[in-house]
């Protein structure tokens, strides 16, 4: 099985996916000391391949870097769409080399500051069964039904507290699969959640999958 960690931050939802048995790959433009450095790695005999100091760029993009913004009070956090200053180029990757150079993943987790609604309206088709993306625009509900995504759910990352201990002290996307204990919905149920939820203060993921022949 083959995990994307898109954002990786520090890792810890890429351990999460190693102890689930997972071979990971991780991006991420600011990697912190607990990632590991452009090379393979295992843990427990799983691989583990870490593109640090890589964006993730939408399919139409041009040029082989692209320039990245540090938020200033959280440095760690970055965005390509975002403009905190403190500005510079970082080399840019896309989907389909990710996909041409490690195959096709099991799960997808894209938590990239506000720039996954962009990737995802530049993807054609997308052969991934579980995506979890960090729901920064509800326009994604849209681009996910595109894509053929038909199975929905949000995981509230206000109500960590609810979290199984082993996600606790998590500073990650968080429980997913069974542990997610979210039931699915389809697509005009997760709407009419969207529409219900308290706009100004909501932070979620969203959870989408669908079948693969």
């Amino acid at each position: 099985m083959l995990a994307f960690d898109i954002g990786a931050l520090h890792g810890e939802d890429a351990m999460l996916y190693l102890k689930k048995g997972y071979d990971v790959v991780s991006v991420e433009p600011c990697p912190s000391p607990n990632l590991l450095g452009n090379n393979w790695d295992t843990w427990n005999g799983h691989d583990f391949w870490v593109l640090s100091e890589n964006a993730l760029v939408p399919e139409t993009h041009v040029g082989p870097t692209i320039k990245i913004s540090l938020n200033p009070t959280r440095p760690e956090l970055h965005s390509t769409v975002r403009d905190w200053g403190n500005s510079h180029d970082v080399p840019a990757i896309k989907m389909s080399e990710l996909l041409k150079r490690h195959g096709n993943p099991q799960l997808l987790k894209m938590d990239i500051e506000g720039a996954e609604l962009g990737i995802l309206k530049s993807w054609a088709t997308c052969d991934i069964p579980y995506l979890i993306i960090e729901f920064s625009d509800p326009l994604i509900l849209d681009e996910l039904i595109r894509l053929g995504y038909d199975t929905f759910r949000f995981s509230d990352q206000n109500k960590r507290n609810l979290w199984p201990a082993e996600y606790q002290n998590h500073d990650g996307s968080g429980p997913w699969g069974d542990d997610l204990k979210v039931p699915w919905v389809d697509d005009e149920m997760i709407a009419t959640e969207y529409a219900e939820m308290d706009h100004q203060n909501y932070w979620a993921d969203i959870h989408a999958k669908k079948t693969i022949d």
